[in-house]
């Protein structure tokens, strides 16, 4: 797949102190690297920011970019806000609770790729954890009885 395909991740985030970290590790993790993450805190009341803060005094190198909202505004605000910045072919948004799959990035182009490039949105399934992180049954493509693939 052609790696000049730029990818904008966007993590919403609220509250989500106990899970940031692991988040933003996932995504580092991707074998496709984006070309830009967005962080929008919601104005968290617990430590989000700090710990976000924390992970980019850490990983300099990511170049991951913060903003944080003095009022809450919700998803659908900060979703739009960052839609009205990006410049990337694709984009994606990863809640700050959430952890993707090394390869998801890959995926998601690829699939968009095999359909000769005319989908307009592309999904994928996802696993379902609980608070510790432990695999939760079933996924969402069986909880919701999608269809398989072509």
């Amino acid at each position: 797949m052609d790696g000049n395909l730029g990818v904008t991740v966007v993590v919403v985030c609220y509250n989500h102190e106990r899970y940031v970290t692991e988040s933003l590790d996932s995504i580092l993790a991707q074998t496709r690297t984006p070309e830009r993450v967005l962080i929008i805190d919601d104005a968290s009341e617990d430590g989000t920011v700090s710990r976000i803060e924390s992970w980019l005094s850490l990983h300099p190198e990511a170049g991951y970019e913060l903003v944080v909202h003095s009022q809450n505004t919700g998803l659908c605000c900060g979703l739009n806000e960052a839609l009205a910045t990006i410049s990337t072919p694709f984009y994606t948004y990863i809640s700050a609770d959430d952890r993707m799959l090394p390869e998801r990035l890959d995926a998601l182009i690829d699939r968009w790729a095999k359909d000769g490039g005319h989908a307009v949105a592309v999904y994928s399934n996802a696993r379902r954890i609980d608070a510790d992180g432990q695999l939760l049954q079933p996924d969402y493509r069986t909880l919701h009885e999608w269809p398989s693939d072509p």
